[in-house]
């Protein structure tokens, strides 16, 4: 083939103040940010022959460098079953559990800041190595205003550290969507990447990012050891391979790690989207994470062979091998899924078997909630216990809020998934808000409404709250009306609240989380029951940073 293509992606993160005061309680969690980026990358190491290397079966591989120790600020501990292997210091580490199946605590990290760079926009020049084409600037290929770190405008340079060889060096660049380096075949270069302020050329240290790389494959459909691509890296916090991945790992000298193509790529298999990535696609994709860098190293090579001129180079943010979830970090500040129902729709409403839709599950589907890293997702509402209510059909949406009917009386628990919209594969939010709005009770005080949470990061109520909050063991923290209410004061908006609406209103910081369980309660009474509306975010979060800390009291 003419060209073989690598694509390569990076993420940052920009920091924002935390939370403080008594918007903040801290249950079990963590967090951080992202940034889109895009860079290049490139170097010759030898000893192409030596392909060894496990070939896993993983979902995907996290390993760590072995000359960096990682640092997070907090992470969200999952149990999950254990589909990641971990490279620290002198080897593998995998996790066992006393009989039945593996299984071990797996943590996200707190992205340190969140800065999202676009390498689509401004290229002021292009001239790596001397071989143009603007030969009258500096010998390098400079983005300008990749992004913005408090307040100032970020470029980012690259250079090469020895010779560079291209056959078309004018088509380096960035198009449409992704910065683009042309290499010669048996050839190698190796690249130094530096953010500096745009203003006063600086240097800016970028807390966290990733850089990916992909389509790593060979050029010769015949002879597989022939034009073969090998990227290499060294002080990187961690890396990542896709499920069954064709690219081979190998520890180099003085801190280097290797990876290198095991299979011929075809030009229809090169990815069109980071993100978006197919089954092979991701095999032959490799991302690294680095944290608290101004600079960082990598090296491309590609082997002798006669079959093409050259190879391409892509770059852009994040890759599609970073799973919702998993491996991806979480935004400190900012970065939530948003949970909208009034664009939503009700699928099928019959909780507990009631109806109306009595021939579909017994539960309450909401469809397209929001959007998940770009897909839709649905929220499925199902419960374990009784459920009594004097009419289901009030059940569903109702303008911007989700409403269940209860008996007074009744005490129901309830378990809320997040699922694809078409694969009903469980989805995992990195961070999302879930709100439980007009919390009161009967003029009589005796049909009080009470919801029960667990598993949050933090909660929030307003500074003059009518809301009686009590840890109630297990895990499990109550949420109790003290102040009456009917349907005059009923909210129309969760993000436009008034005063009072404000004073009846918890909302609930959940990270890395497919499901979450709460109850609902109403005492018993001579009415026939009351309503509960929830939402995604509320007017009460005003604090939108993860507090650091593990545990803070709310008032």
């Amino acid at each position: 083939m003419f060209w073989s293509t690598l694509l390569v992606l990076l993420t940052i993160t920009a920091a924002e103040p935390g939370c403080e005061g008594e918007q903040c309680a801290v249950h079990d969690g963590s967090a951080a940010g992202t940034v889109m980026l895009q860079v290049k990358s490139a170097k010759s190491i030898a000893n192409l022959t030596d392909l060894q290397g496990e070939d896993e079966e993983a979902d995907l591989e996290a390993e760590t460098d072995e000359d960096i120790e990682e640092e997070n600020l907090d992470a969200v501990e999952t149990d999950e079953e254990e589909s990641l292997e971990e490279e620290t210091g002198g080897g593998k580490a995998k996790s066992r559990r006393r009989g039945g199946s593996r299984r071990r605590r797996r943590s996200t990290p707190i992205c340190r800041e969140e800065v999202v760079l676009d390498f689509t926009s401004k290229l002021k020049h292009s001239n790596l190595g001397g071989q143009g084409p603007d030969k009258d600037k500096p010998e390098e290929i400079r983005f300008g205003n990749v992004a913005t770190i408090k307040g100032k405008s970020i470029d980012m340079i690259m250079i090469s550290l020895g010779v560079y060889k291209s056959p078309m060096s004018k088509y380096n660049g960035a198009y449409g969507g992704f910065g683009f380096l042309t290499l010669s075949k048996d050839s190698g270069v190796d690249l130094k990447m530096s953010f500096v302020d745009a203003m006063t050329d600086e240097p800016v240290v970028v807390s966290q990012f990733y850089f990916s790389v992909f389509d790593l494959d060979t050029g010769d459909s015949e002879d597989l050891s022939k034009e073969v691509e090998r990227i290499s890296s060294k002080r990187f916090s961690k890396y990542y391979r896709g499920r069954n991945t064709l690219v081979k790992k190998k520890k180099e000298a003085k801190g280097w790690t290797s990876f290198t193509a095991t299979r011929y790529g075809k030009n229809d298999e090169d990815p069109k989207e980071p993100l978006d990535l197919s089954k092979i696609q991701k095999r032959q994709t490799v991302s690294f994470l680095f944290t608290d860098k101004s600079t960082f190293y990598l090296s491309y090579e590609i082997s002798p062979g006669n079959k093409i001129i050259g190879h391409d180079l892509y770059f852009a943010g994040r890759s599609g091998i970073l799973k919702e979830g998993s491996d991806a970090c979480i935004p400190q500040c900012g970065g939530e899924v948003m949970l909208d129902f009034e664009k939503a729709t009700v699928k099928h409403n019959n909780l507990g078997g009631l109806g109306p839709d009595k021939d579909e599950p017994k539960e309450i589907r909401y469809g397209s909630i929001g959007k998940n890293n770009g897909k839709s997702i649905d929220m499925i509402v199902s419960t374990s216990g009784e459920y009594r209510t004097p009419m289901p059909k009030l059940n569903g949406i109702r303008g911007k809020f989700a409403v269940l009917a209860l008996s007074n009386g009744t005490k129901t628990p309830l378990k809320i998934r997040f699922v694809d919209s078409d694969t009903d594969k469980p989805a995992t939010l990195l961070k999302f808000y879930l709100s439980f709005l007009d919390i009161d009770h009967s003029e009589n005080k005796e049909e009080k409404e009470k919801v029960y949470a667990k598993g949050f990061r933090e909660y929030f109520r307003s500074k003059k709250t009518a809301i009686k909050r009590k840890g109630e063991g297990k895990g499990w923290t109550s949420f109790t009306a003290m102040k009456s209410g009917d349907s005059k004061d009923n909210p129309s908006d969760p993000l436009k609240l008034d005063t009072e609406q404000k004073r009846r209103v918890v909302s609930f910081m959940y990270l890395s989380k497919s499901e979450i369980d709460v109850i609902f309660e109403v005492a018993e009474d001579k009415g026939r029951g009351r309503e509960f509306f929830f939402a995604g975010k509320s007017a009460v979060v005003t604090k939108e940073c993860i507090t650091p800390n593990r545990r803070r009291r709310a008032r």
